[in-house]
């Protein structure tokens, strides 16, 4: 795992999945999907936000690590797994849910091997 600025995949991949799952889970009670714009979205926004001047200066701030101190943005491929890591999380909520929804799994399992080959080969 890289930091944001360097690589598809972080420490930071793991919690876009739990807060994907956690809003799904939220807005799972309207409908199925609503959820998934919902999360989509807040998704998006997230990404945009933190990688603004403004983000950038608050996530530096809030930083516990001297490291992360040093952030100054993602780069394109790393917002974009981000944001599909907050829609794996939201694929888990629809499996424990409604598990007809699991299908979508498939599509999410081809999204991740694509991200996973695409780490390794930038990091090999």
């Amino acid at each position: 795992m890289g930091n944001s600025k360097k690589s598809l995949i972080d420490v930071w991949s793991l919690v876009h999945s739990m807060w994907g799952a956690a809003i799904g889970t939220i807005v799972w009670l309207t409908s199925p999907l609503t959820s998934f714009f919902v999360v989509l979205g807040a998704a998006i926004l997230f990404e945009i936000f933190e990688n603004s001047k403004y983000g950038i200066t608050l996530f530096k701030e809030l930083a516990c690590c001297p490291k992360e101190k040093e952030y100054n943005g993602d780069n394109f491929w790393n917002s974009f797994t981000d944001i599909i890591f907050n829609m794996i999380g939201w694929n888990i909520v629809c499996g424990i849910y409604d598990p007809v929804y699991l299908i979508g799994g498939f599509v999410w399992g081809s999204a991740i091997a694509i991200i996973i080959i695409g780490w390794y080969l930038q990091n090999c």
